[in-house]
């Protein structure tokens, strides 16, 4: 069975978009929206970057509910392209009948691409598609937020633009409300650099792990969730 999900990857933004993101200051939900979600927990492996397929072998990333934590939230380990580890800490919610969630930088993280990304606690949105044991990511369209933010179609505040994207001061609840209006208008997610992730199986009992799925190490797990409502 296919679900489509809308997701917002701060983890991913470099890798899909090279930079050239749409980030927000403030997260992309309020906390009534915040809820656990199935199927998302596990190990996945980097299988398409940016559109294209990854040849170099890159660690599996985890994915875990964090203990204790209500509301829930998770933790993401991401590996670069250079194998280097950053802790990332995820949100899930939703708007509507679509799921969402929020990553930003993990306090207690290494300070791999992904994690200095979010070095000032930006927000990155995307659309995901988890089809079977395929993660597919449909990054906001910078394209599109510019060029709507020229024809004034969409009011969101700007407090900064360059090559290596747009960073947005929208509060939570207007990011709600867009979300609510233009989640379905043609070319807000692109729909061309995509990243996927495939999950990695467990191993079966006695079966030995392959050398590339050894654990992680751990780290702790403290964030704080607060947002603007």
């Amino acid at each position: 069975m296919s679900r489509t999900h809308a997701i917002a990857w701060a983890a991913l933004a470099a890798a899909v978009c090279g930079g050239c993101v749409v980030q927000s200051l403030s997260p992309f939900f309020t906390e009534s929206l915040r809820i656990e979600v199935s199927g998302v927990e596990g190990k996945w492996l980097l299988t398409k970057n940016v559109g294209s397929d990854v040849k170099e072998p890159v660690k599996p990333w985890v994915i875990e509910r964090a203990k204790n934590s209500p509301p829930p939230w998770y933790s993401v380990t991401s590996y670069d392209v250079d194998n280097v580890e950053g802790i990332l800490a995820a949100i899930f919610y939703k708007v509507g009948d679509d799921l969402y969630c929020d990553i930003s930088s993990h306090r207690g993280g290494l300070e791999n691409r992904y994690w200095r990304f979010n070095l000032i606690q930006t927000h990155v949105l995307g659309k995901v598609v988890l089809k079977d044991d395929v993660l597919r990511f449909e990054m906001l369209s910078r394209d599109w937020i510019e060029e709507a933010l020229q024809r004034k179609e969409i009011d969101l505040p700007v407090v900064r633009r360059g090559r290596g994207g747009v960073i947005l001061n929208a509060t939570s609840k207007d990011w709600v409300a867009f979300l609510e209006k233009h989640a379905k208008t043609d070319g807000v997610f692109d729909t061309h650099r995509v990243t996927e992730l495939k999950r990695i199986p467990e191993p079966a009992p006695g079966e030995k792990r392959a050398p590339e799925d050894k654990d992680p190490p751990k780290v702790e797990k403290d964030i704080d969730g607060s947002t603007n409502k």
